[in-house]
C-alpha cells in the first residue's frame, strides 16, 4: 500500500504539491472558510489522532454544525490506512443516506 502511495504522491505536479502546502501553511483560517460549505459533510478521524487535536475537531464541529461526525477508536490519524473496510461502510452508508 505506501509504495502504491508513494507512486501517486510523486505523480502529483510539483506545483499542486506547493500549493497545498502554502495553503496549509499561510492565512489558515477555518473559522472563517467552513461557514461557506454548504454540502453534506462527513467528519472522520481517530480518536488517537496526534496531529489534529481535539481544539482542531471543535473548530471543524462548529464550523460545520451540520456535518456527521465518525469517530473511529483507537485509530490516529489515518483511519482510511488502518481500518480501510470501516472507513468504506461509513463513508458508502453517508453516500447512501437519503437527504
Amino acid at each position: 500500500m505506501l509504495r502504491r502511495k508513494r507512486r501517486d504522491a510523486a505523480a502529483i505536479p510539483v506545483g499542486v504539491w506547493l500549493a497545498v502546502l502554502d495553503q496549509g501553511m499561510t492565512d489558515m483560517d477555518l473559522q472563517r472558510s467552513l461557514p461557506r460549505l454548504k454540502a453534506p459533510t462527513l467528519l472522520i478521524w481517530g480518536s488517537d489522532d496526534a496531529i489534529i487535536d481535539g481544539a482542531g475537531r471543535d473548530v471543524l464541529r462548529a464550523g460545520l454544525p451540520a456535518a456527521r461526525v465518525k469517530i473511529f477508536e483507537y485509530l490516529g490519524h489515518n483511519p482510511f490506512w488502518e481500518d480501510p473496510h470501516g472507513v468504506a461502510v461509513v463513508i458508502n452508508a453517508f453516500l447512501g443516506a437519503k437527504r
